[in-house]
């Protein structure tokens, strides 16, 4: 069977020269390059299982390229050198009054949580409920912003990988209930529906930790699969140095077994916030970021609690809840330093394991 990841490379050039075809011959073209560096050390403390001495390596090593058009269109193109996360492909269409066509492999929008640039995540990793985002996979997609509200919704396939063999749609909403200034109460929901080509799927995570490489909670792999939807609600409070940001996801499979039985899990997260230097989180177009330091050094802190119940029947695919503390620091522009320590508490199929994973992390962005 060839190898798939190999091919990624020469997918992006196709697709990124059958895109750069839409460019006018006489346009206004700008070129912004861009580049995320994250180099971390992992230790556990382990438990049932041995997770073996401290890691210390590249998280994520992703340039990236912005090729604009008269500031209308735009092509996106990243790859991760130091990982196989999903790259980026798309065209981004201005479409006026706050509209924006995309098309290619881009982040799809599902959970607040996904919508969060890793650049500027309050935390190393997503929390266990991220597990059932959708990441960047293959599609077209509508996105209109507002002042006060957002609607994004995609048709979606595959990625350029060839893996995600299931096309769908998938869309996500936001509002802002009430603003004062820059403080503000957000709600916000998410669907998704696909049709599953291949047959299976599975759900399992990592106990909030990329280093941290054994799943602690697992489905395995269910077969027999007809479709798959999930749903979410998301809630964010900024009022200053301070934030709370939750969500609630759910992801239902329908199966053509015999018996008809299908599976049902879910997952959620709680994240508190609090900025001792005073610093704002960002939020633009229904999305939580980092602040704007301004020249000033800024630290957050921040305490999380996650979830994910992949049990259901037949399915033991175990339940998880971590508790988690974070702090990040901005020095200098374009450099965070961020440290976690996360407390788990797993339990599948009778087994239980509790470890507990202090990480920290040294983040370039340009």
């Amino acid at each position: 069977m060839p190898n798939r990841q190999r091919s990624i490379p020469l997918r992006l050039t196709v697709l990124a020269a059958a895109l750069g075809l839409a460019a006018p011959a006489a346009a206004e073209i700008t070129v912004s390059p861009n580049l995320s560096v994250m180099y971390d050390v992992t230790s556990v403390d382990s438990d049932t299982y041995d997770y073996g001495d401290t890691i210390d390596r590249f998280r994520r090593f992703r340039p990236g390229l912005t090729v604009g058009v008269d500031g209308e269109w735009a092509l996106k193109l990243e790859h991760d050198l130091a990982d196989r996360s999903a790259p980026e492909a798309s065209l981004q269409v201005n479409l006026g009054e706050g509209d924006m066509l995309r098309i290619g492999q881009f982040k799809q929008p599902f959970l607040m949580e996904d919508a969060i640039s890793d650049k500027q995540t309050p935390f190393l990793e997503q929390s266990l409920a991220g597990t059932l985002s959708l990441g960047r996979r293959l599609g077209v997609g509508l996105e209109r912003v507002r002042p006060d509200w957002t609607l994004a919704g995609s048709l979606i396939g595959q990625r350029l990988d060839g893996t995600q063999e299931r096309v769908g749609v998938t869309s996500r909403a936001t509002r802002v209930l009430w603003r004062d200034g820059d403080a503000l109460l957000h709600v916000g929901g998410s669907l998704a529906w696909e049709n599953n080509e291949f047959g299976s799927f599975r759900v399992n995570s990592r106990p909030e930790n990329y280093f941290a490489t054994r799943s602690l909670v697992d489905t395995g792999t269910l077969a027999d699969v007809d479709t798959v939807g999930r749903g979410g609600l998301e809630a964010v409070w900024l009022n200053g140095p301070f934030s709370v940001q939750g969500e609630l996801v759910a992801v239902h499979a329908t199966r053509e077994t015999g018996t008809g039985t299908g599976f049902d899990g879910s997952g959620g997260s709680l994240v508190l916030g609090w900025s001792p230097t005073g610093h704002r989180r960002g939020y633009s177009k229904g999305v939580l970021g980092a602040p704007a330091t301004e020249g000033r050094q800024a630290v957050e802190l921040f305490a999380r609690l996650s979830t994910l119940d992949l049990n259901d029947g037949a399915v033991r695919g175990g339940r998880e809840t971590n508790a988690s503390l974070g702090v990040a620091w901005y020095p200098i522009d374009h450099v965070r330093v961020m440290a976690n320590w996360i407390h788990v508490d797993s339990d599948r199929r009778g087994v239980s394991d509790d470890p507990s994973i202090a990480s920290l992390r040294l983040q370039i962005v340009f």
